[in-house]
Formats: structure tokens, C-alpha cells, sequence
């Protein structure tokens, strides 16, 4: 899987884990797509990438100090 495939894999993961949640009506993993446009599941994706590469970098900076 290619770099930017994770992120949109990541995105769809947790845009169906979140549907499933907070809707009555349950959908399958590969019926998500149908539901939401793909463009929401490469934001999300990003967003999260984003989020982990920053977190990852500040642990590894607290504890480089300690």
C-alpha cells in the first residue's frame, strides 16, 4: 500500500467508525463509500496523519531532553 493510500484508508476507517456510532442505521465497511464523498475520507486521513506525525515528534523531543 502507497503512502497516501493510508491515509485515505485511515480516513475511511474512522469516518465508518463514527457513522456506526452515531447512527441508528448500521452500514458495511464497504458500503461507506456510497454514503460520503471521497474527498471527506483524504481530509479526515490527513488530518489524523497530521496529527500523529506531531504527536509523534514531541514525545520523541520530551523524552531526547530527559
Amino acid at each position: 500500500m502507497s503512502a497516501p493510500g493510508i491515509y485515505y484508508h485511515i480516513g475511511k476507517f474512522l469516518v465508518w467508525i463514527w457513522h456506526n456510532h452515531t447512527q441508528k442505521k448500521k452500514i458495511k465497511y464497504e458500503d461507506i463509500i456510497f454514503q460520503y464523498p471521497i474527498k471527506l475520507f483524504w481530509i479526515v486521513g490527513i488530518i489524523v496523519g497530521i496529527l500523529f506525525i506531531i504527536i509523534g515528534y514531541t514525545l520523541f523531543r520530551l523524552t531526547k531532553d530527559l
